[in-house]
């Protein structure tokens, strides 16, 4: 049975015997796997909830403090908060993009650590949280190395697609 659910999760076609010899055919099984980057758009499940339109949300990112020294960790924390009348389904980030606000530029993409599944069955008035931490290194080259002093900004990026944006600025001083 396992090697006919990685031949599913692979996409292949597995071939079960039973006990007696006789060949039979699994029936079709949809398999959702997400990718960071070609995230599914939402979740459909029978009877799951909707998606959380983008209005239906509240989106921020705040960093634990606006200037960090150079090497300093810079930590902060995405908030998601459910302004819906009702419940509906919404992404928890899966990372956080590091930009260079003047240059547009990605330095880095660091993990977003949640205690929340993803996705959420936002309630409404609810709030989720999820952090991030960066070690300032630019490793949008070759090498990675000390990101220089300048204004940069954490970008959440979720689990799957939707309207969603959240993003919080910081800047690193001498």
């Amino acid at each position: 049975m396992l090697a006919v659910a990685a031949l599913l999760l692979a996409g292949g076609v597995g071939v079960a015997r039973s006990r007696d010899g006789h060949e039979s055919v699994p029936a079709p099984v949809e398999v959702t796997i997400p990718t960071v980057l070609g995230m599914p758009s939402t979740p459909a499940a029978a009877g799951a909830l909707p998606g959380c339109p983008a209005e239906a949300l509240q989106i921020d990112v705040v960093p634990t403090k606006a200037t960090f020294g150079r090497g300093e960790t810079a930590r902060g924390v995405g908030f998601v908060q459910t302004r819906a009348a009702r419940g509906c389904l919404a992404p928890t980030p899966a990372f956080f993009r590091i930009e260079d606000v003047a240059t547009g530029k990605v330095l880095a993409t660091v993990p977003a650590t949640s205690e929340s599944p993803s996705p959420i069955e936002a309630e409404p008035g609810k709030m989720y949280t999820s952090n991030f931490s960066w070690d300032q290194k630019d490793c949008s080259g070759t090498v990675c190395a000390q990101a220089p002093v300048g204004l940069y900004q954490a970008v959440i990026v979720w689990t799957w697609d939707g309207p969603y944006r959240g993003w919080g600025e910081f800047r690193i001083a001498a």
